[in-house]
């Protein structure tokens, strides 16, 4: 027992000290497509108009500056529908390959919420996680088809001066180390009987009174440029 002590006095450090090791950072495998412009439309019920804007879904025909189809900033922080662009990667982390959708956006809130004064508009990225099971079913999408791809894995930052590549692939890979899921995330597509591409970025749509009805509002494109988009010509 002496003996033991003795030992444990001399050369504690071997039995106490643990190697400080990083863990390996995350890195994206390839960038599949982007997409940088969609022309939103939305049914207004109060003029009975189809309203249209770049990169945002709203009825708020108003806003439009002489006719024009691109909208404030303001007004698009104010919609979540809304996008600056999108893209699709792959990363491969232990032995499995993801998908990401990542969102850039605009955003925004109240520095005093209480009384809904000063809004603070600034940029968003939302990136979501995809099996290779769920991505196939893009490549699937047939005329007159809807498709609708699930998840609960999603991460959020904003983009500011200090922002670099590292912050989002270290929340990804946080979400999927821990398999963090606390809600489901919708993200509907359908290609239309003229052909076109409808979409609706992804949200909690299963919690609408009348989720994703792409008959009354959608972002719309053709089918060329959602092919590029994840890199399969539909």
């Amino acid at each position: 027992m002496k003996e033991l002590l003795l030992w444990l006095i001399i050369f504690p450090s071997i039995l106490f000290s643990q190697e400080r090791v990083n863990r390996e950072n995350l890195e994206f495998h390839s960038k599949i497509g982007q997409l940088d412009k969609a022309i939103g439309w939305s049914f207004n019920k109060s003029t009975g108009d189809w309203v249209d804007f770049q990169n945002l879904i709203s009825d708020k025909e108003s806003y439009k500056d002489n006719g024009s189809i691109i909208a404030s900033k303001t007004l698009m922080s104010h919609n979540e529908n809304n996008f600056l662009n999108l893209e699709f990667r792959d990363l491969i982390y232990k032995d499995k390959t993801y998908y990401i959708l990542m969102v850039t956006k605009w955003n925004g809130r109240y520095e005093y919420p209480s009384i809904y004064r000063g809004w603070i508009i600034f940029k968003q990225l939302k990136a979501f996680i995809y099996t290779p099971e769920e991505f196939e079913k893009l490549k699937n999408l047939k005329e007159g088809e809807k498709v609708v791809l699930k998840t609960g894995l999603e991460i959020s930052t904003h983009i500011d001066s200090k922002y670099s590549e590292e912050d989002p692939l270290d929340r990804i890979q946080y979400v999927l180390d821990n398999n963090s899921s606390y809600f489901e995330y919708e993200f509907p597509v359908i290609i239309s009987n003229e052909g076109k591409v409808r979409f609706f970025l992804p949200d909690h749509y299963s919690s609408y009174e009348d989720p994703y009805d792409l008959n009354k509002e959608y972002f719309e494109i053709d089918k060329e440029a959602f092919g590029n988009f994840f890199g399969h010509k539909i």
